[in-house]
This record gives C-alpha cells, structure tokens and sequence, in this order.
C-alpha cells in the first residue's frame, strides 16, 4: 500500500532530477530519517503496551480469541464480528 502512494513522488522526483539537487537531497534524506525515528517509537510502544485499564490487549485475532478461551467469554469475539460488519458494509 505505501508503494502505491510513494510511487507517483518517485517518478517525479526521478523524471525532474530532483533527486540531484543538493538542497532537495538534504532535505529528503532529513526527512526519512525522522520519519524512520517516529515510525521506531511507534512500535516500541505498540508492543510495549500489554494492558489498558486492566484489561489485557490482544496483538492479533488469534491473541484475541486465545484471551476469550481463558476469560470465559465471547467480547473480544464480539468486538471482531462488529468492527468487520462494519468494514464490508
């Protein structure tokens, strides 16, 4: 999906030269790297976070029916079914 969206950025820049302008390539090259730095943080945190207000967080849908299976309960299964009939319709 990223490809996708930084593709059309890519041709230009490539089609225009951009890429060979010093200030351009300064900039750019500033950019990645505090984009890289954010995106880093991010998932740290992410995987980082294991419980919010007591109730534990799942990583994935199978994480997620695995907590359900121990608690006795459907929520987390619930919560699934809702946000994809959300999704398709």
């Amino acid at each position: 999906q990223s490809k996708s969206r930084s593709y059309p950025g890519r041709l230009y820049r490539r089609v225009n030269r951009l890429l060979e302008e010093p200030a351009f390539k300064r900039w750019a090259e500033k950019v990645v790297r505090q984009r890289n730095r954010i995106v880093c943080k991010m998932q740290n945190k992410y995987w980082r976070t294991t419980h919010k207000n007591g109730v534990e967080l799942p990583k994935s849908a199978k994480h997620a029916l695995e907590i359900d299976r121990r608690n006795g309960d459907r929520c987390w299964r619930d919560a699934i079914c809702k946000e994809m009939n959300k999704a398709c319709w």
